[in-house]
């Protein structure tokens, strides 16, 4: 019993006559531990942390950036969609986001223009006050959360652990049919072009039916295994996109010298 409660006391011990201190630790005594095994060496675990545009934090207060997400992840797929061959070979890829504290750090927003220029991208950040003009805001983030909320109740509980979080609503992402995304940016198109009949106000959503949010995208398409279809069956060609524009943003924080650097573009032959 000694041993044991000697093996989990720090005692000091003075060095002969000499005033240097210091703390000895007897880890002989202390055995193996016999304790549960709350992960192993190399495990994945869940911790609480913020998003950042581009810092990686401590490894005591660790954060998770969004650039290295870009690189690894969204870029190279990107570019496995419009490269010669590709899905969407010869389309223009359009990069939107709000102006969220991450998406305005100044690393991020440098690497996200230089990028985008570099491959003849278009990165648009969408103005102040009008998550209306984002179809994640407007339309799949609020689908997806009510699909969360469905399947919790599927497993009888109200507070989800956070991996169940996780698993949920990766689910919930894998079952989110195309039509729904697909209908989502056919409202933004429409809801954009009220904006520019209001001369860029947003006081028109406060009205009700076709005066508001609705936009009579039930009545002119059906949906298709991948998207959406006009009932009518028009087609219509898609609007050259404009990469040099990016460039001039009126309406983001200009006075910040990220914006004000001028980065060169891709001339498609």
């Amino acid at each position: 019993m000694d041993e044991q409660r000697n093996a989990r006391e720090m005692v000091l011990s003075k060095q002969g006559g000499s005033e240097n201190w210091y703390l000895s630790l007897p880890w002989c005594s202390m055995g193996r531990y016999q304790g549960p095994v709350v992960r192993e060496k190399g495990d994945v675990y869940w911790v609480d942390t913020t998003v950042t545009g581009s810092s990686l934090g401590t490894s005591k207060d660790p954060k998770f950036p969004l650039k290295p997400v870009f690189e690894h992840s969204v870029f190279p797929n990107l570019d496995d969609l419009v490269k010669p061959g590709g899905k969407f070979e010869g389309y223009t890829v359009i990069i939107q986001g709000d102006q969220a504290g991450p998406h305005e750090e100044d690393d991020f927003v440098r690497y996200m223009r230089l990028e985008c220029s570099n491959r003849g991208w278009c990165f648009e950040p969408q103005s102040p006050q009008s998550p209306h003009l984002n179809n994640l805001d407007l339309a799949v983030f609020p689908a997806m959360s009510r699909r969360h909320s469905t399947e919790s109740r599927k497993r009888n509980q109200r507070v989800l652990k956070k991996e169940e979080i996780w698993d949920c609503a990766f689910q919930v992402w894998k079952e989110l049919p195309s039509c729904k995304i697909a209908r989502g940016f056919l409202q933004v198109r429409r809801l954009a072009e009220k904006v520019l009949a209001s001369k860029g106000e947003n006081r028109f959503l406060l009205e009700k039916g076709k005066k508001g949010l609705h936009c009579g995208g039930s009545t002119d398409f059906h949906d298709t295994a991948d998207g959406i279809r006009r009932n009518d069956s028009k087609i219509f060609t898609a609007v050259q996109a404009d990469p040099s524009k990016h460039a001039e943003r009126l309406h983001v924080h200009t006075e910040k010298a990220c914006w004000q650097t001028q980065y060169p573009f891709l001339k498609k032959v």
